[in-house]
């Protein structure tokens, strides 16, 4: 089904750090730690929720307890509490 909606970059993107493949179109993107870090932190469209549009957010390899893991899953919680 995604090559028949135009492969990687459209309804399914990716971005890892400097590589970012997706568009306006895309609906669900895969993204590292880091990536998503960043996007807290810069929150550069103003708005005063930095996940506006986001409706899931999947967390994977938890259990590698790196520090950006750390410092992510603290960061989601402070949002959703507030």
């Amino acid at each position: 089904e995604m090559s028949e909606q135009g492969g990687v970059g459209q309804l399914v993107g990716y971005q890892i750090r400097m590589e970012s493949k997706q568009s306006s179109k895309t609906r669900l993107l895969f993204c590292t730690t880091g990536v998503l870090l960043r996007r807290l932190q810069d929150n550069d469209n103003g708005e005063t929720d930095p996940l506006l549009g986001v409706t899931h957010i999947v967390v994977d390899e938890v259990h590698e307890r790196q520090w950006q893991m750390d410092v992510l899953l603290v960061t989601l919680r402070q949002i959703l509490h507030t």
